[in-house]
């Protein structure tokens, strides 16, 4: 077990635990080579001897160590300490959209195409290299105290140009998963673009299309049931960004936007109209009903 204050591989100095998930914990460091603050990512000690969650580690890397974008969570290093595989990314400040989420964070209608607009930017430049990552979510989404967001977690992304065999049967969170791969089809970019799309109705309606916590039963709803409409839940939705989010969520993925280019394009012409929206009330105001005087 690694404590505050070790130094992992004469190089990391641990300062302080500042997450831990369902399969890592993470802790901001020191990079003593660098002296620069990073986070460091290992994997639980009690899955390290499962071979399968080894491997997505390394996976993990791999793919992310090819990447370099001002929205995508750099990696720096990887390695091995004690037995435990380690990622070493670069140390976010902010929070993640699925905090923002949970805390009923004020966003107005703009800002959440902005950064709509900024997942784009990263999905468009990995779907270029034949990278599609398959957990868009806003857990994954890192929303900076500058206004940067940055899209992070790559331990499933499939490299569609690698000749070996990489497992495609991984899937990511079912709520935000692309009813295409809910039936067993092939991955393509445009399951990320059907998730980008749910993950944007979560934003603007603080709701998930569909809300059974039964997984098996909301894989049924992504195949069979239409998106409900996001005006059911904010009555004053401007309808260019319900359309985004309709066209993004499409259940035939060849009714979708073909490109996450393609969703950016549209979801800059909201922004650049945005003085017809600016107004009108933010989501914290939308659910609790206070009102702009």
């Amino acid at each position: 077990m690694v404590k505050i204050g070790e130094k992992i591989n004469n190089r990391y100095r641990l300062l302080s635990r500042v997450a831990q998930g369902g399969m890592a914990e993470v802790y901001e460091a020191s990079d003593n080579k660098t002296k620069r603050t990073c986070a460091v990512k290992f994997i639980l000690e009690n899955l390290t001897k499962d071979q399968h969650n080894i491997n997505r580690f390394a996976h993990e890397a791999k793919i992310a160590t090819r990447l370099s974008h001002p929205n995508i969570v750099s990696i720096y290093d990887s390695g091995i300490y004690e037995g435990r595989p380690y990622l070493v990314y670069e140390f976010v400040k902010g929070q993640t959209l699925g905090e923002k989420l949970k805390l009923h964070s004020k966003i107005t209608y703009i800002e959440a195409c902005e950064i709509m607009v900024q997942i784009c930017d990263a999905l468009n430049y990995i779907h270029l290299r034949g990278i599609v990552h398959r957990d868009v979510k806003p857990d994954n989404i890192y929303c900076l105290l500058d206004g940067m967001v940055k899209l992070s977690d790559f331990g499933i992304a499939l490299d569609l140009t690698n000749k070996t065999k990489e497992d495609a049967s991984l899937v990511g969170s079912v709520h935000y998963l692309a009813p295409e791969i809910c039936e067993g089809e092939p991955v393509t970019k445009l399951a990320d673009i059907y998730s980008l799309g749910i993950t944007f109705f979560e934003l603007v309606t603080k709701h998930l299309p569909y809300e059974n916590n039964d997984p098996l039963d909301v894989a049924v709803s992504q195949v069979k049931e239409a998106i409900p409409t996001p005006s059911k839940f904010v009555s004053d939705l401007p309808k260019p960004i319900e359309n985004v989010i309709l066209k993004a969520t499409m259940k035939d993925p060849r009714d979708r936007y073909q490109s996450a280019k393609e969703m950016r394009e549209d979801l800059l012409a909201i922004i650049a109209n945005k003085k017809k929206y600016e107004k009108r009330r933010s989501i914290f105001q939308w659910l609790f009903g206070f009102r702009e005087n």
